[in-house]
This record gives C-alpha cells, structure tokens and sequence, in this order.
C-alpha cells in the first residue's frame, strides 16, 4: 500500500487488490483441478483454440485410421472367405482332372465313360452351386457381382466378369462379324450289310437285320432297346434304338436330336444331317455348325457303338470371328475390336470376357432323300432274258416259259427300285401278249418265267426262282445295255443241290430175265420234260422207247447201256449206272428243285423185273439259284428324286430379291402325269442355271441326298421363301418329290448385334484416414459357363482330352484368381500394419497437444492452492484494515 495515499473508509483498495489476486488464483485452481481430473490440457476452445483446432484434425485422422484398419480386416475376412470357396473349386476341377485322364484309357467301354461323364457333371453343377451361394455378409462373391453387374438385350450373348481391374462401366454396341469360314464335321459309319441277303443295307432294312447288330457269338446287340447318348454343343439328349426300327428312322431320329432346340431336349446343332446313304452303305454325319460348336460324339452300350463305327473323316476348324464394342451415350465413343475363333472373346469390354451363341440362318430342308438311280444316257437300254424253262425241248407248249424284254428311255433317269418293279412287273405279265409291260409277241399258253430283279448297289440282279444246277438264265442286251448297265449276253446256270434219283429194287449184276412174251416198252423223263422223240416201235437208236426183250437173258451192262442211250437220243438230262449192291439206278444230271427223274411202261406193264414201279418218280432238293449280276457304270451312277409331274417354283431372300421361275422336269415324259426320276446333278444344274445365286439364299444336296435351301445371312433378319405358281397341285408335288413344302417360309434365329450395359461393382474399402484412400479390387464371376466347364464331355477319348484342355485352363484361371486375392490379402496386411503405426504416431502426437501433464499440472496446481489459502488470508488481512479507523474515530 502506498502510505502516502492516506487512509481511506470508502474503498478499501487493499481488499480490491486481494481479491483480484485471489480471483486469479483461484481461476487457475479451477484450471488445474478440470486438467487433472479430466486428464486433457484443453478442455474447451478457450484453453488453447490453436491447439484445438489442430488436436481435433488429428483425432478425425486417429479414428478414421481406426475405422480404415477394420475395414481392411473386413476385406481380409471378405478375401478368406471366398477364396475358400475358390480353393474347393480347385479340388473339384483337380478331380475332373483326374476322370478326364482316366476317359483317355481305352481299357474302359463307351459305359464306362458314361459313368465317368455322371460324375463329372456332377462336378460341374457343384462348381455352380458354390458360386451362387457362398456369402458374405449375404452378398453373393463368386458369381461376378463384386466385379460389375452387366445385362444385355439378348441372351444369345453372355458376359462374364474376369475380375481384372478397370472394368468398363457404361453402354456398348457389340457386333459379331464372321471373318473367315471354319470346317464342318463329317462323320462316316462302317458298312452296313443286310444279314440276310448279304448285300448293302437299304433305307427300309431294320436295325436287328443288320449283319453289324449280332455279335461273334451270335448275340443279338438289340435283343432289348438300347440308348444311344449324343453329346455336342455343351448339351447331351438321348436316342432309344429297337431292332424293328429301319435304317431310315433311326437316321431320322438322331437328326431330330441333334437339331432340335435345345429348350426343346435337342443338341441344337441347325443344319445337321444324319441318315443312311444308300449308296455306301453308311450312316453320315455332317455338322450343320463349324468348328467344335458343331461336333457330335456318340456313347452307349459298346456292342452298339462297335456295330455303327463311327469315324470322324473330316475333322472340324473354328471359324474366325470379329468382336466389335462402341461405346455409347458418350461424347467421344470408343471402338475396340478383337478377333477369336471359338464363341468367347476377351478385350473388346474392360475386366469382362464375351460369349456369344452363333446365329443359324434361315433354312428349309428337304426330308425325302433321293435314292439310288441310273442315267441311260445316250440310247434306249434294251435287253430280253429268259429262264431255265424258256428252251423248247419238246415238252408241252404250256411248259414254255416266255421271254421278259425291258427298255429304258434315253435321256431318262431311273431309280434302282423302279428298275427293280418294271422288270418284276414285266415277269409276272410276260404270258399276257396284250400287256405294255411285255412289249413283245408273247403266247398266253406261256408260263411267267421264275426269275426275280433286285439291285446289289447299282448293279442289276436276276436270280433264278429254281436252285441248283437245273435253274438257268439266258439274256441279251444291245450295246447301250453294255455300256450302261454291263448286261453281257450268255448265260448263268445255278450251282450245288442234290440230284433227283430212283433206284430199283432188284439185283441186276448177273443179269435179268423180262418174264413174259413179247417186248418191255419203258420212258424216262427229266426235269425239263424231256421224253423220247419217236414212237413205242422205234428203235431207241433213232429216238424211240427203251425196250428189252421178254424171256430172254439181259445183261447188266447192257441194261445200263441201253437206258445211257437213250439217255443221250433224247437229250435227256440223266444217267443210267449200276449201284455196289448190283441195283440199276437212273440218276438226274442236273440238281436242285428243277431236277427231276420218271420212269413209266407202256399200257401200265410191269418192270418188276428191273426193279421199278409205273410213274416211279423223284426230285432234286437245295442248292444256289442261278444268279445273273450287271456291272452299271460308274459315271451313270446317282441318285434322283420321283415326281408324278414337272412343277414350278420361285425362292425370295430376305431382301425381296425373287429367283427366275425353276423347272423341275425331264426329257421324254410320254404324258404330264407320268412319273419320273430326275437326278441331283440334274436338280443341281436347273438351280445353278437360275439367277439364285444374286440373292441371299443358296442351296445344297446334303449329305443325305435331299435338298436344303438356306440363308447366305444369319440371325434373325434371314429369310427364305419358297413359292409356286400353282399352289395346290405343284405344293403336292414338291412335298412328295423333296418332301419340301414350296408353299412356305423360315426365318432365322439369333442375333449379331447387341446391347450390353455394365456397371462396375468394383470392392472399394476405405484403409485410410482421408478422402479417396481406397483399397480396390474385384472377384471373378467363378460359375461353370465362366470358367467354359459348361457342357465338359468325356465319352470318348476324343472329348476326353479337349475337356482335359478345358480343365487345365479353368485350373489356370482358379488359382490366377487366387492368386490375385492372396496378393490383395498381402498388401491389405501391409496396410493394417502402416495405419496402425500411423495411428500410434498421430495418437502420440495428439495427446502431447491435448492431453494434461500430471506432475507439471500438479505443481501449478500446488502453487495455486497455496496462492488462493495465502489470497484467502490477505484477503481477511485487507478486510481487517478498515476497522483501524474505528480507533481514530474513538
């Protein structure tokens, strides 16, 4: 206090003065008590804004490290999760592996492998099972969503996601272009043969009455219906085969399965043929797709498939494709192109691979085949035949039998089977003089020779309906029937059989005696009603009867001679000889069914003596028919399709393009509703004369012989129209000559441009404290289709060792992906460990700012207790000065 200020009562300035200091004092007291109680050095803005400014910019930094390092033990956990999904899928595919290797042992059947093949489709579903289903957190992390959602306008095009980085958000135009043709597959079967003519199967021959369906121990392979499995296009269908099926309906049935929609039970493979060619014998399979798209393989019971021999004789090429994505709805758009020979492509789309399923065109296929047919080019074939019965020897005139002449037009094709039927028909009216069939003079006292035509292959046949070596036949031809169908005149005679015999009952080796007077008169006939020439009283040298003495001693030889004598006058066909037991035995010359010996007496005398009965007769058995085979020439050698009459017709293209008006027609037709045969070449040469070839639709004679028109164009813009001019009757026409409706349309399927959206469903997690510090990455859509497991066959080594290739690629992308999640996995603990420390640091940093130091606090605090006790006492000291006035005033 200043003493020079005098004292004073109003203001008692030492008491402001203590007060102000105590009010300090204990204002810091209250400071240090919140430091130390709340442990922080900045409790409020006002205790240090700098500091808090900066202490709360750390501690967003501190939690949001906090929060990051969770996130990326989220992601880790995300990662395990599916890649141990993925680490199944490598087990699984490991096993594929391991069947497909297996399926590659031809020490297993076609069953076997179908076996095989139930288990690994199994597999594959499991793979499919396991990326649609394993979660986390219930958001699905194989089936490509946590790469990026894609949709397309169609789905003929499928997109899946890689799990490769900067995916291609946004919307793209994607057109399939084909660049360059690929190879079809064809496919042969062995030769079927008929069992029981021994000749090349026919379109009506039955599957059981195949020499191929019964085995070496004579086992019939179709005793009981059988399965036949066909795999192709990724799809499998089923074909029941019965022995009473024919060749024609089987063929049918599997190319029914391998064309037909695969939503309706089909492989889908458009286009295919598969049917019996006649002509060698084969089933044929032609692929109507190129490349592996478009392979077929076959499994089932081995006994069958050992009888059908299929053999792959061409062996398919993928074609090469163009795969186009532009970029749309952007200022700037984007073209990528890539090019790929099988249905899947890559880098035309950031992070996503394309699938596409091919367009088929537009196709109306024929379904009659034409069949097997000959050309008589040139001039009229003309060639006449006769039987065994046909040379006059004497016999009855009703026992003649009449000649059978046959003509085929010039310039006119004729199918075998209608060659067959006019010259069957010509036999069965070849008595009849009045019949077009016989053209020639023929006597109705005639027999109809027994002879039967057939065809083996393109070569005629006549067979003999007499067997052994008494059935003959004699033909004749012109040059053209030469040169055309290799008829060469003479003659063929039947072989093998056993010959008609009598034999008397009495012994003649020491010679007979004819009891009686007067003379023995006896006849012998054979087969061909052959008899003596003369009269009962000539003598047997000039022709007449065989006759012996009565009452008198004949020896044996000349028994035996003289009935050789006669033998031989009369051009009878048998012998005379003497049997070991002294028998006299007459014996035809000739065998089988046609050979026949008799032997009769004048006015019913007996011949007891030489040992026979009158009328005594006998028949010869068996043998092989005469058979009397052509030679047709190979270059007239073809098939055609049977019309009742020409017709007309027009094809249009999707563009509206329409052809001239084609023909269907032949030469030398006598009248408009005469039947004819016209060939394919011919068929051919009346559409390659059209101007078909300036639309966009062209044609073929399949494999099968029967006529398809298609689209040059595929997908759904593809059309072709077939039209006639007269609706009716020509629509017949055309469906029982092609079996073609010429009244009629199709379109194709399947598009070639499409609309993809995508949208990138990259995994972002936030690892640090700021904006943008994210930690990203994708998982791969691991489905079947995607891994192109879809559709693994393994029936027969073939397929066996393309899926093993499929596999191995499937494996490379299973651990290429997992691969790539233990590398993010690596980097995501690198990034835990970085944000920890960063954590601690700024942890460190944060406090030193903000929170309290204890014994420097403690310190302060003392100093101001002790200052607000000591400002307390002044206080009470100040207050006291005052009351030393009173003692002035007293």
């Amino acid at each position: 206090m200043n003493l020079m200020e005098g004292f004073r009562v109003n203001t008692n300035v030492n008491a402001l003065v203590a007060n102000g200091n105590l009010r300090q004092s204990q204002s810091g007291l209250s400071k240090s008590i919140e430091r130390l109680s709340s442990g922080l050095k900045i409790n409020r803005g006002a205790d240090d804004a700098a500091g808090l400014t900066v202490s709360e910019k750390i501690r967003g930094q501190i939690v949001g490290l906090s929060r990051g390092i969770q996130n990326a033990q989220d992601a880790t956990s995300l990662i395990q999760t599916a890649e141990g999904a993925l680490n199944e899928d490598h087990s699984i595919l490991n096993r594929m592996r391991e069947l497909s290797i297996q399926a590659q042992s031809d020490a297993l059947t076609s069953g076997d492998r179908l076996e095989i093949q139930k288990e690994v489709d199994q597999l594959v579903e499991e793979i499919d099972r396991i990326a649609e289903t394993t979660e986390f957190n219930t958001k699905k992390t194989l089936d490509g969503s946590m790469a990026a959602l894609v949709s397309t306008d169609n789905d003929d095009l499928e997109v899946f996601q890689t799990g490769a980085a900067n995916v291609g958000a946004g919307d793209y135009k994607v057109k399939i272009t084909k660049e360059e043709s690929g190879i079809k597959q064809v496919q042969m079967s062995a030769i079927q043969r008929d069992e029981t003519t021994g000749n090349v199967a026919g379109l009506s021959t039955k599957l059981g009455k195949l020499e191929s369906m019964t085995d070496l121990a004579g086992n019939d392979r179709l005793e009981s219906p059988q399965t036949l499995v066909l795999k192709g296009n990724g799809q499998t269908a089923e074909v029941i085969m019965s022995s009473d099926q024919t060749l024609e309906e089987f063929g049918n049935k599997v190319e029914e399965a391998v064309t037909k929609r695969v939503e309706d039970g089909g492989l889908g493979i458009t286009g295919s043929t598969f049917a019996f060619n006649s002509s060698s014998g084969q089933f044929l399979f032609d692929s109507g797709r190129e490349g592996s798209i478009g392979e077929l393989s076959f499994g089932g019971d081995e006994g069958i498939l050992k009888a059908l021999a299929m053999q792959v004789t061409v062996a398919s090429e993928d074609a090469a494709y163009k795969v186009t994505s532009t970029s749309t709805g952007v200022a700037t758009p984007e073209t990528i192109a890539e090019n790929t020979t099988s249905g899947r492509t890559s880098g035309v789309i950031g992070g996503l691979d394309i699938q596409f399923e091919l367009a088929s065109e537009a196709r109306l296929d024929g379904s009659v085949a034409a069949t097997d047919a000959i050309t008589i080019a040139g001039n009229n074939v003309v060639f006449t035949f006769h039987d065994t019965n046909s040379e006059y020897n004497g016999q009855a005139a009703g026992n003649l039998s009449a000649p059978v002449t046959v003509t085929l037009t010039r310039s006119r094709t004729y199918t075998t089977g209608s060659i067959s039927s006019m010259i069957n028909n010509a036999v069965s009216a070849a008595n009849n003089a009045g019949s077009p069939l016989t053209r020639t003079t023929t006597s109705s006292s005639m027999q109809n020779p027994g002879i039967n035509a057939s065809f083996d292959g393109y070569n005629l046949q006549l067979t003999s309906g007499i067997s052994g070596t008494s059935g003959e036949i004699s033909i004749a031809g012109n040059q053209a029937a030469l040169d055309i169908m290799g008829i060469v005149d003479g003659k063929v005679t039947g072989s093998g059989g056993t010959s008609a015999t009598i034999t008397g009952t009495a012994d003649i080796s020491q010679g007979i005696v004819i009891n009686g007077t007067g003379i023995l008169n006896v006849r012998v006939g054979d087969g061909d009603f052959n008899t003596n020439a003369g009269t009962a009283s000539t003598a047997v040298s000039a022709g007449g009867d065989i006759t012996f003495n009565r009452g008198v001693q004949i020896s044996a030889t000349s028994v035996v001679n003289t009935f050789n004598a006669y033998f031989s006058q009369n051009s009878i066909k048998a012998e005379a000889l003497q049997t070991s037991d002294g028998k006299l035995e007459i014996r035809s010359t000739e065998t089988g069914g046609d050979s026949k010996v008799s032997i009769s007496s004048g006015a019913g005398e007996s011949m007891a003596n030489l040992g026979f009965v009158d009328g005594q007769n006998n028949i010869g058995t068996g043998g092989n028919a005469a058979v009397y085979t052509g030679d047709t020439a190979g270059a007239q050698s073809t098939q055609g399709f049977t019309f009742d009459q020409t017709f007309r017709f027009t094809v249009t293209d999707k563009d509206g393009a329409t052809t001239d008006t084609m023909m269907i027609g032949t030469n030398n037709i006598v009248a408009s509703s005469e039947s004819f045969t016209i060939s394919k070449e011919a068929v051919t040469s009346v559409i390659n004369g059209s101007n078909l070839n300036t639309t966009n639709v062209d044609f073929e004679i399949d494999s099968g012989n029967r006529l398809d028109f298609f689209s040059k164009s595929a997908g759904e813009e593809s059309r072709v129209v077939l039209s006639v001019s007269n609706n009716g009757q020509f629509q017949t026409t055309g469906r029982s000559g092609f079996g073609l409706d010429f009244q009629s349309s199709d379109q194709g399927e399947g598009k070639t441009d499409f609309n993809v959206h995508v949208t990138d469903k990259t995994l972002n997690f936030e690892v640090a404290a700021n904006q943008q510090q994210f930690m990203s990455f994708q998982i791969r859509n691991a489905t079947a289709t995607s891994l192109g497991l879809k559709g693994t066959d393994v029936t027969n080594i073939s397929a066996a060792t393309d899926a093993l290739g499929k596999i191995d690629d499937a494996i490379q992308a299973v651990s290429s992906e997992r691969s790539k999640l233990g590398a993010v996995q690596n980097r995501l603990s690198s990034t835990i460990n970085n944000a920890t420390v960063s954590h601690s640091n700024l942890s460190n940093f944060e406090s030193s700012i903000r929170d309290v130091d204890l014994a420097k606090e403690t310190v302060e605090f003392t100093r101001r207790q002790i200052l607000t006790q000591a400002g307390t006492a002044q206080l009470a000291q100040a207050k006291a000065i005052p009351q030393g006035g009173l003692q002035l005033l007293g």
